[in-house]
């Protein structure tokens, strides 16, 4: 609840609030906000993943797994997103990084 609700702050701000010079840079933190939206919904939401300690082991408890989805394809699409957002952040500081060259 409280990330859906820092969220749903994040795009007012970045709606509202962005100057007009900014609107290309914008897009790139929507997209970003976009798939950390996604990465919450689907960890928290369609499949929760319980590690159990010491051991290297886990269960799940979500949606998805009460359907039948293995964990393993739940995790791989987590990992997917987190890389996707990796990937986004570098992208994002290389725009950055030639439009402050280009100035």
């Amino acid at each position: 609840g409280v990330s859906c609700f820092l969220n749903v702050i994040c795009f007012v701000c970045l709606l509202k609030k962005t100057p007009r010079h900014q609107n290309t840079f914008r897009n790139y933190l929507i997209f970003i906000q976009v798939l950390l939206l996604l990465n919450d919904v689907s960890i928290d939401v369609l499949f929760e993943p319980i590690p159990m300690f010491p051991a290297y082991a886990g269960y799940c408890m979500g949606i998805l797994c009460s359907v039948g989805v293995p964990l393993q394809y739940s995790l791989a699409c987590a990992v997917l997103l987190l890389a996707n957002v990796g990937v986004s952040i570098v992208v994002c500081c290389l725009y950055r990084h030639q439009t402050i060259i280009l100035s």
